[in-house]
């Protein structure tokens, strides 16, 4: 009897070549399945590496409006802004964070910048944070105000300046009166004119606590100095930068770094709101409630009422 042919094993070449395709379909479907439950992240650090390479003014706003439109799935890009040495990069993740979630944004981007160690992005990102409207990041404004860090303390008081409330207004009055930082009281000083330009003539319930103007006479006797620009005067130097960019307009130089006082800036704050030159000259103490009176009336007429009804119809 002869021998039947005994059957042939599969051979390993086409064992080994289905086993790959089917790996390969495996990890093609898994990385479909990633792209797709990961394209808005995916998508979002294509466009913070677009907007890292970018100078051009139009191009910076598309990739940021783009990453505001990713919401909280650009924190991952977004982070990677706020990483980068270059001031202004950081500065553009404030606007493209936007999209965000107030409490992750204020979390992972915004408090970051607020403690950086640039007063421009500090300050930047401490105006973020009031005009985000959300309570808890007001909170940590008011807290910042104590801080014995001075970049902390004046990022707050640049915030606090966007805040209309009597919490706000209280905290610039005590950081202007008693903060040991001269920058720190100067920035305060300039925050509280701010809120006198809403409220030129009203005074609060707790005068003591929270009337800006006597804190401003009461400041023209400060005679401690500080160096560096504060918070109006970076905003007016980016502004000339920005249209010397732009239109290639030829602007008034800023004023290089100098040493003043505290009394110097509540002098000029209360020259403006007045339209009378105040000098930075200590008042009386008895004579501090007068003075302030006289500066809220000159105030007053120089921000007639605003009407309240329209005027009546002429007949004809």
């Amino acid at each position: 009897m002869s021998d039947s042919p005994s059957p042939q094993p599969i051979a390993p070449k086409r064992r080994n070549s289905h086993l790959s395709f089917i790996f390969i379909l495996a990890a093609m479907t898994l990385a479909f399945l990633a792209v797709v439950v990961y394209r808005n992240p995916i998508r979002a650090h294509w466009w913070a590496y677009k907007l890292k390479q970018t100078d051009d003014l139009t191009e910076q706003a598309y990739y940021i409006a783009c990453l505001a439109s990713a919401e909280d799935d650009a924190i991952g890009a977004l982070e990677s802004l706020i990483d980068q040495p270059q001031i202004e990069l950081r500065l553009l993740a404030i606007p493209a964070s936007q999209g965000m979630t107030p409490s992750l944004r204020h979390e992972r981007i915004l408090t970051q910048l607020l403690h950086s160690s640039d007063e421009e992005v500090a300050a930047a990102a401490a105006t973020a944070i009031a005009f985000t409207r959300w309570e808890p990041g007001d909170r940590q404004l008011l807290s910042f105000a104590n801080s014995k860090h001075e970049s902390l303390a004046v990022a707050a008081a640049v915030g606090l300046a966007r805040i209309d409330s009597d919490a706000a207004t209280a905290a610039l009055c005590e950081m202007a009166r008693n903060h040991k930082s001269p920058k720190a009281r100067a920035q305060a000083i300039e925050s509280l004119g701010s809120h006198l330009q809403l409220h030129p003539t009203s005074q609060p319930a707790q005068p003591s606590n929270a009337d800006p103007l006597p804190v401003l006479v009461r400041a023209l006797s400060d005679s401690a100095t500080f160096t560096g620009k504060l918070a109006i005067e970076r905003e007016v130097e980016s502004i000339s930068a920005a249209v010397t960019a732009q239109k290639g307009l030829r602007v008034a130089a800023s004023q290089p770094d100098h040493a003043r006082t505290v009394a110097e800036i509540a002098a000029a704050i209360l020259s403006t709101l007045t339209g009378h030159d105040i000098p930075p000259t200590p008042v009386d103490s008895a004579d501090e409630p007068a003075f302030t009176d006289q500066c809220r009336a000159w105030i007053a007429d120089r921000r007639p009422p605003i009407p309240t009804s329209l005027p009546a119809l002429q007949p004809d």
